[in-house]
This record gives structure tokens, sequence and C-alpha cells, in this order.
């Protein structure tokens, strides 16, 4: 029983250890991170032909009833007005749009506005993750080999009945007895 403990906390604590290094804090975006972002999310969202004149500025919002968010205020031209989306600076939203061009005219459809509000993309995340496949392949296999090598050093290899198996059990070796010799798939003595 403390082999397999053993064994057990052994493949536990691999991935602990994985998900640990999966859980480090995430990194801001880059101002060319937020033009991207804001680039991929107007097209998502049904707003064809935006250009971006590099105007990107660190700032903060404050949504109702919550603390100040680290920001990128990003301006796009989209036809003959300018919007500004408020990016998360770590996040994968838009938090704020200013896409106003006159009491109650907005440069962005209502249907437009809603798809915004539902786009999710973090470049950040997806560079990390991208950087992290390989590793945690690796890391994967060396679960798996070092699981196996536990086994084996435990005493138990695979394929091989569990010394506490009672005699005559499924798993135990006189539990397939070949004394009648080797039958063929009916059943009947082979030969």
């Amino acid at each position: 029983m403390g082999r397999r403990l053993l064994v057990a906390l052994t493949i536990l604590a691999c991935f602990a250890a994985g998900i640990h290094a999966a859980g480090i804090d995430p990194q801001p975006m880059s101002a060319a991170d937020a033009t991207r972002f804001a680039r991929r999310a107007l097209e998502e969202s049904g707003v064809r032909g935006a250009t971006f004149n590099g105007k990107v500025e660190a700032s903060t919002f404050t949504p109702t009833g919550s603390k100040p968010v680290a920001v990128w205020r990003v301006t796009a031209r989209v036809g003959d007005d300018d919007v500004v989306l408020f990016i998360e600076q770590v996040g994968d939203q838009v938090l704020n749009l200013d896409d106003e061009i006159g009491p109650g005219r907005h440069v962005l459809s209502d249907q437009q506005f809603a798809a915004l509000g539902r786009f999710r993309y973090d470049p950040v995340r997806d560079r990390a993750r991208d950087r992290q496949f390989l590793p945690a392949l690796v890391a994967g296999g060396l679960i798996g080999l070092t699981g196996a090598a536990l086994s084996i050093v435990a005493g138990r290899g695979f394929g091989q009945p569990d010394p506490g198996t009672p005699e005559g059990a499924p798993g135990s070796e006189s539990s397939h007895s070949t004394e009648a010799g080797p039958t063929d798939a009916r059943g009947a003595p082979a030969g």
C-alpha cells in the first residue's frame, strides 16, 4: 500500500507543478497587441474598413460600481468618424466604446455593438500557449514515464498481478489455468 501511495503522490506532485506553471500571472498587452485586438474585434463585429493611425494610449477605465481598470485606448477610423475602444491591458475584452457622433447617433449599429461586447481575444495568452505547447507535451510524457518507472520500482510492472490478489481471483496467475491445454475460438481443445 505504501508503494502505491508513493506513486500516486509523485504523479500528483507532477500535475500540481504543471498546474502552477499554467497559472502564472498573465502579462499585460502591449500597444501593438491592443491595436491587433481592436482590428480583430471590429472585423469580428462586422465593421469593415477600419483604419488605425497608431493612436494608442495607456489609461484607466472605471466600470460602473467597480474599481478602475488599466486599459489601452485605441482610436480607429471607421468611414469618416473616429471610434475609441477601451481594451483591458490584462484581459480579453473591450470594456467601453466611444462611438457617439451626435445626440443618440453612433458609428456602430446595435448589432455590431452587441457583437463587440461578446468578442473575446487575448493575444498575450495565445503567444504564451504557443510557447508552452512543447514543454507541456514533454512534461506530460515525463509524468507518464515517471508513473511507469515508479510502478516498476514499487515492485509491480504492467500486466503483473497485484501481490495482494487472492489466488483464483481475476488477475491472479491461477485464474487462467491451461492444464487442459489451449482451446480454439469455440472452446474445443486445439490440436
